[in-house]
């Protein structure tokens, strides 16, 4: 089994979209969004509709989806319908989707970041608000890979949350050792995703709690030791290179040929910095996404 997971899209639809086509073309079956689906970029509401439509919210049409995808580079709509419409999708919230539906909170950003949530604010629909309100701090899921029905489940293979394990609605940057063994003192599972700081990295704890920071964009986890795995960001890079970045856990019944991937992925990076200059977003916000800063 494959499981894809994607999180930190920040209304860049044309990241988004190409993210989801590669997880398509790698045959996943279940997605995990880690949030952060506006903030920064100029298409929340299309951003929003397309996750929507893979969770399976009849209230978003295929054919408006279509539409959608017509405006960005993507060669085969109909297939990538196809695939989001018959692949169990789950959405965690994070912070810029909170702050988004929280008048004053913007405080919490800085300057470019909170005009951003201000302009969000005026464009998302009452629909797009109401399902940000529902969404989860935290999903678990079975060793099946679909997400835990019983909070008593014994079988919870990994965790999905957007900052980190430890206090998940503080939104905590796993940047420093303090911040890294606080989460794995909360995890009680063996594999946690998550996004919040755009830098693709996995941490990994040996089994007398020695936390080794992993590069590489494969590697076969060991049972004996647990994961925290960010899968860096689809819209808005910020390790230096500006593709996008999504991860895959595959494995099969029992835990077995188990395998972490981190994946890069070009997407026309120039057009989603046109629709944020268009926007009457600050230009910065556009320039940073051909860096990767």
């Amino acid at each position: 089994m494959i499981v894809g997971f994607f999180s930190d899209i920040h209304a860049n639809l044309d990241a988004l979209v190409m993210v989801l086509d590669h997880l398509r073309s790698l045959e996943v079956d279940a997605l995990y969004c880690g949030g952060d689906i506006v903030g920064y970029g100029a298409s929340p509401n299309e951003c929003l509709h397309i996750v929507r439509f893979a969770k399976g919210d009849k209230r978003v049409t295929r054919k408006s989806i279509l539409e959608i995808l017509s405006t960005t580079d993507l060669q085969e709509p109909e297939r990538l319908v196809k695939f989001l419409a018959k692949t169990t999708t789950v959405t965690g919230k994070g912070n810029h989707d909170h702050v988004a539906i929280t008048p004053g909170a913007e405080y919490l950003f800085n300057s470019f970041a909170a005009r951003a949530i201000l302009w969000t604010r005026e464009e998302i629909t009452p629909e797009n608000v109401d399902y940000i309100v529902k969404l989860p701090m935290a999903i678990d899921a079975d060793d099946d890979g679909r997400p835990v029905k019983h909070k008593k489940s014994k079988t919870v293979l990994f965790r999905l949350v957007h900052a980190s394990p430890h206090e998940p609605e503080r939104w905590h940057y796993l940047l420093n050792r303090r911040e890294i063994e606080r989460a794995f003192n909360a995890l009680d599972v063996g594999f946690c995703f998550i996004g919040h700081s755009h830098q693709p990295v996995i941490f990994e704890q040996h089994e007398d709690g020695y936390v080794e920071v992993i590069t590489e964009e494969e590697h076969v986890p060991s049972i004996f030791r647990r994961y925290i795995i960010n899968m860096g960001s689809v819209g808005q890079s910020r390790d230096g290179n500006p593709k996008s970045c999504c991860a895959t856990l595959e494995f099969t019944p029992g835990f077995r040929n188990l395998m972490i991937r981190l994946h890069r992925v070009s997407y026309d990076i120039p057009r989603a910095a046109e629709r944020i200059i268009a926007a009457g977003l600050p230009e910065e916000l556009g320039g940073r996404l051909l860096h990767g800063i």
